[in-house]
């Protein structure tokens, strides 16, 4: 789970990269405003379950201007 927050209604997307630096899964959301929260199901864009490891989280709104980033180190 990836907890963000907006000011206001905001189309946002969730970029998550792979310690490589390749780009695995793009996530589009509608955010209401205020607190949220977008879930990962440790699947990259083809739906294959990724290996476990360390993960590069950004939230972008859609001008590209990141709300938050974050790394996730991913177990089983």
């Amino acid at each position: 789970a990836v907890d963000f927050a907006t000011p206001e209604q905001a189309a946002l997307q969730v970029q998550i990269y792979a310690r490589s630096g390749r780009r695995v899964r793009t996530l589009q959301l509608q955010a209401a405003g205020g607190r949220g929260r977008v879930y990962w199901d440790g699947r990259d864009d083809s739906g294959r379950l990724l290996r476990p490891g360390v993960f590069v989280v950004f939230v972008l709104d859609s001008d590209g201007n990141p709300h938050k980033s974050l790394v996730v180190v991913a177990t089983r």
